[in-house]
């Protein structure tokens, strides 16, 4: 299962906002993000509903960080955009096509498969 890292913003009420569920929640889940609605905003917490009829779930306003009081092994990361909630999606799926790559390559065939120019530049990326 893929736990996403909430976008850091400020919440306000009525605005709305995209879900990405984690944990347990996942399990069902489409794929996409889901629309929701800031339903308040407190002074510690500010609390998000996908629905009218939802039960409100609780964000932590200081990092924006889902609170499972349930301990039902929930997870939702929250975004402002929709933008944000897709590259999230499509950075996490980047990711792991890249892990799943390199991972199939030995170290002795890593040249044949890609240039050592490019090897350079990956390095560079991760490790500068």
């Amino acid at each position: 299962m893929i736990d996403f890292k909430s976008q850091a913003f400020t919440p306000k009420e009525g605005a709305a906002v995209y879900l990405l569920p984690g944990g347990n929640a996942a399990r069902n889940w489409g794929g996409f993000p889901i629309k929701a609605t800031v339903a308040s905003v407190k002074r510690k917490y500010f609390y998000v509903k996908e629905t009218d009829y939802s039960y409100p779930l609780k964000f932590d306003k200081e990092n924006n960080q889902f609170v499972d009081d349930s301990d039902t092994n929930n997870d939702y990361a929250v975004f402002e955009t929709l933008e944000a909630a897709e590259d999230a999606i499509r950075c996490v799926d980047e990711f792991y096509k890249i892990k799943s790559f390199l991972g199939n390559i030995r170290p002795w065939e890593m040249t044949e498969h890609i240039e050592s120019e490019k090897i350079h530049e990956i390095y560079n990326i991760i490790f500068d």
